[in-house]
């Protein structure tokens, strides 16, 4: 397992690219951003990830033509805590994508699975 943290005290643009495994993304209250991912040794060695500017970009990255099959095991699984009003674009050929939160602008695509999205609402004291 490998987990990472980011300073991001404003929104953010969470850009995710995988083949498949399972994506949990969710809007917290702070200026952190964290990515956990978990899986296989081989799954974890093809993960990237940065921060440039305002886009985590978190990405899995093919060595060569017979390291796409290992791309495809669905044991692979990103969670991403970014701040509330965060941008999110997730592209995946089988994967499974949950987000739950607040979100500016989301863009989901994938192949063969679906991605859900369920808006939270921010309850109002008062």
């Amino acid at each position: 397992m490998s987990t990472q943290q980011f300073t991001t005290p404003s929104p953010i643009r969470l850009e995710v690219t995988v083949a498949a495994g399972t994506l949990d993304v969710e809007t917290v209250d702070g200026g952190e951003s964290t990515v956990t991912i978990d899986g296989s040794q081989k799954a974890l060695e093809t993960m990237h990830v940065e921060l440039v500017g305002d886009r985590l970009v978190v990405e899995q990255r093919r060595k060569s033509l017979i390291g796409f099959l290992d791309r495809l095991d669905d044991s692979l699984r990103v969670r991403a805590r970014v701040p509330q009003g965060s941008g999110v674009q997730i592209v995946t050929a089988s994967g499974e994508a949950t987000l739950d939160g607040s979100f500016g602008a989301v863009q989901m695509k994938s192949v063969r699975r679906p991605c859900r999205h369920r808006q939270r609402r921010r309850r109002r004291n008062g």
